[in-house]
């Protein structure tokens, strides 16, 4: 018998850097990594760049600020991305925010707090994921982790599916080893992200899509060793 999909993990890593004209380039890498039930994998990785122009003023002398989301994060209230009605259980919910908090006590990371209205952002992203029965990422400011599944699965196993990529992570060079993705765990145990919105939905062949955005986003290039801690 052919061997048949099991699961889909994508991670996004993005790495943005200040030109010397002021604008910002972000370079985002995404990670596609398919498993099969013999065991094999399939990964695939797309990367696209964009540019962010120089922000001008006319008054000389005032250099125009602009609130850094690293340090900040994002006013969640104010977010244009689409929202929906959360229908994940809390069982569900309360599962992935427990599972976060066990593994970021262990890298010395400060506990999350569930954000409803973060959570209808990933509530609508996940419906969306199940209407079209494929992964991608969507386009808000958050962080962002994705998970897939052809059968159910309780809420703490896509957390502790993405902390798995820990075996990928060099501590000496505080960076992936190149043989596994490894944004998903930086993001999951990463210090200064504050808060997260969870959600899961199912698409008509009951596939299971996992949705869970961060606030203040990780995986910010230069930041890993200051929020990336070893055990």
């Amino acid at each position: 018998m052919a061997p048949t999909l099991q699961s889909t993990d994508i991670s996004t890593n993005t790495v943005t850097e200040v030109q010397a004209d002021g604008s910002i380039l972000k370079t985002i890498t995404i990670t596609t990594t398919t498993k099969f039930t013999d065991g094999t994998t399939r990964q695939r990785i797309k990367t696209q760049k964009e540019i962010t122009p120089a922000v001008h003023t006319s008054h000389t002398g005032v250099k125009a600020i602009k609130a850094n989301p690293y340090e900040f994060g994002y006013d969640v209230s104010k977010s244009t991305a689409p929202k929906a009605v959360v229908t994940t259980s809390n069982e569900f919910i309360q599962q992935c925010l427990d599972e976060h908090n066990k593994f970021r006590a262990m890298h010395h990371a400060p506990p999350l707090k569930l954000n409803n209205k973060l959570s209808k952002i990933a509530q609508a992203w996940a419906n969306q994921l199940a209407k079209d029965e494929k992964m991608y990422h969507s386009e808000t400011d958050f962080g962002e982790n994705l998970f897939w599944s052809t059968v159910d699965k309780p809420g703490y196993y896509a957390v502790k599916s993405w902390y798995d990529e820990i075996k990928y992570w060099d501590w000496n060079k505080m960076a992936g080893n190149g043989e596994g993705q490894i944004g998903h765990f930086t993001q999951l145990i990463w210090k200064r992200s504050k808060e997260i919105g969870v959600a899961a939905a199912y698409s008509k062949d009951g596939h299971l899509f996992v949705v869970v955005e961060y606030n203040p986003p990780g995986n910010y290039v230069g930041c890993y060793q200051e929020n990336v801690l070893p055990k």
